[in-house]
Formats: C-alpha cells, structure tokens, sequence
C-alpha cells in the first residue's frame, strides 16, 4: 500500500522549500521518489516520462494508487514522486478493511508448465477468530462470481480451516459484461415500464438473455458476453403485439438520450468488443389499432376463454338460484 512500511522507512521527509505550494499548509508532508531501474534505457538519463502526485494515503481513492503507479514506472520507466498529505485530524478510522487493488504490467507465467498466472491479491496477518467477508471491486458493467470458494466467503473464519492450514484460496472469474440503456415510447414520450426486451447471440443464437424495462428512465440492463448481439422485443411477449422498434443508437459515455445531447449513431447490432459496458438507447412506437393497448394488463379476455368463464359463472349461478327457489317454494 501507499503507506507500506519498506516505503515509509525509504521516503525523505521534504521541507517546506521542496513540497508543492498548494500543500504547504499541511502540518506534515511525507515524500518519496522512485528513479527508473538501473537497467532502463533511461537509467542513464532524465525520464521520458516524470509523474508528480500530491495525495491523501487515508482516502478510498488512494488505496488504488500504489499498484497503478508501479505498473506506468515498469512499462514506460517513468520516474516517479509522491507527496503524502494526509488530513491533520481525523474524527473517525477512515478505512474498515483490507484493500488490494489488482492490476498487471505484464503477463505472468508458470516456470514449470508455462501455463498463464492470473492476477492474485494476496491478504497476510488477518485476524483468525474474526468473521470476514471477501468481495471484488470490479467495474460497474462486470458480472463476476467466485468460481473456486472452500469456505463461504460472506462469513470466512479462517479458524475453520483446520491444524495446519491458515491459508485460504479463492478464485473469481468474468461471467458477464452488462449491456445498459433506456428505452422509451415515442407515441407516449414516456418509458414502456414492463416492456420485455430480448438480445440473442447473432453467431451462435442458443446465447439468449432478456430483461424488463424499468419505470425510472426507461432503465434496463443485460447480460452479455464479447460478441455481436442483436437487440429486440421479446419473441412471444405481449409487448411484441403492442409495439415496433423505431429506432436503436448506441450512446457515447457523455450523452443523454432524453435531452438529445451527446453523439447517437443508429446501429440493428450491439457489439460488444470491450470489457466496458456498451449503452444504448432504444425508441419503440405503438402499432396502429395499440394507442390505448395497457402493457401490463390484457385489454380483453378470448373469445372462447370469456364464453366458458361466462357458462359456469351461469351454471353456478343458476344452481344457487334453483336452490334457493326451492327453499323458497318450501
């Protein structure tokens, strides 16, 4: 972590004349620099690439910096130097677990099979009578679900493991990156609240999801995975009686679909060919004779099915009738 002891014990406490001007009220200020490795290219001269970062250790945020800045001083050399400038009071403990942040300057392999080592964070010295809880920090548009887990890793006691073992291993992978947009009905101008959408696999069509559109801006999410996937009313649904695509954008990461701000291109395909998260806006109007069709509710029953339930309403009627006539004429 950003305050680890080796970087601690190695850092320079900087003067007033060295720090940054815009951290100088601050009553302490710890720093350190990191000069690229003795066998870079850059050794022997000034670094194309210098990183200055002014940061507080005590914040969520900051928990995330040291793996980052490592990864950009052994793939680009860069030089680094951070300035720590923590809050001078703190009223409360501002971290309630144990953070590691995972990400890899290069691919790792097996020295023995050559097999490729995935990303590990690693935990040490946890408390072993106390109950802890495992989870991911992933990105918003990832699914990911442990795949490999001994012990249930909502309430872990590592005490449980037994004599002799004191290390637990746990495995996550990918299941899912989530496809998001809004959908709205341009007859109505409002969201179809309910409206069942459905998105298949254009390659291999047994890869089918489905969702329902949300009442809060036409909200609605699906599960995909890399590949072309074609976005549409749910075969059978009775959304599908009521109305016809009008339209499909995929949406840049800054645009709005209801205000009209943003870039929208027209696309009849999601691709999904990132880990992050596509969104699109989807416009359905209503078929003609559907204005005042209800979604959520049949207008009318079946012809056949209103008849039957008409003939035994009469029938039971009938028969309570019968009897009380009979008491009456009694």
């Amino acid at each position: 972590g950003l305050l680890s002891r080796d970087w601690v014990a190695n850092g320079e406490r900087l003067g007033s004349a060295m720090v940054p001007s815009r951290i100088k009220p601050a009553l302490t200020t710890f720093g350190f620099s990191l000069p690229p490795k003795e066998d870079s290219p850059t050794a022997t001269q000034a670094a194309h690439l210098e990183i200055v970062l002014v940061v507080n250790p005590l914040t969520d945020e900051a928990r995330r910096v040291p793996p980052m800045l490592l990864s950009l001083h052994q793939i680009f050399h860069a030089h680094l130097s951070v300035y720590l400038n923590p809050l001078s009071d703190l009223h409360k403990l501002p971290h309630r677990s144990f953070y590691r942040y995972v990400v890899a300057s290069e691919l790792q392999f097996d020295p023995s099979t050559g097999a490729l080592r995935p990303p590990i964070a690693q935990f040490t010295n946890l408390p072993e009578t106390k109950i802890l809880t495992m989870a991911i920090d992933e990105p918003e548009a990832w699914v990911v679900m442990p795949s490999v887990a001994p012990l249930d890793l909502d309430n872990i006691l590592l005490e449980d493991l037994g004599e002799g073992s004191r290390t637990l291993n746990a495995e996550y992978q990918l299941e899912h990156i989530l496809v998001t947009g809004s959908c709205i009905d341009v007859s109505a101008g409002s969201p179809p609240r309910g409206l069942e959408l459905g998105m298949r696999n254009d390659v291999d069509p047994e890869q089918t999801t489905d969702t329902l559109v949300m009442s809060n801006y036409g909200y609605f999410q699906l599960k995909g995975n890399p590949g072309i996937w074609r976005l549409s009313l749910k075969e059978g649904s009775r959304g599908q009686q009521i109305f016809d695509v009008a339209g499909q954008f995929t949406m840049d990461s800054l645009g709005s679909p209801f205000w009209g701000t943003g870039l929208k291109l027209m696309v009849t395909n999601v691709v999904l060919s990132s880990f992050t998260k596509e969104n699109v806006f989807l416009k359905v109007t209503r078929k003609k004779g559907m204005e005042e069709a209800e979604l959520l509710s049949d207008d009318e029953l079946p012809t056949q099915q209103a008849s039957q339930q008409a003939e035994a309403s009469s029938g039971l009627w009938g028969s309570l009738s019968s009897l009380w006539g009979k008491g009456e004429q009694a």
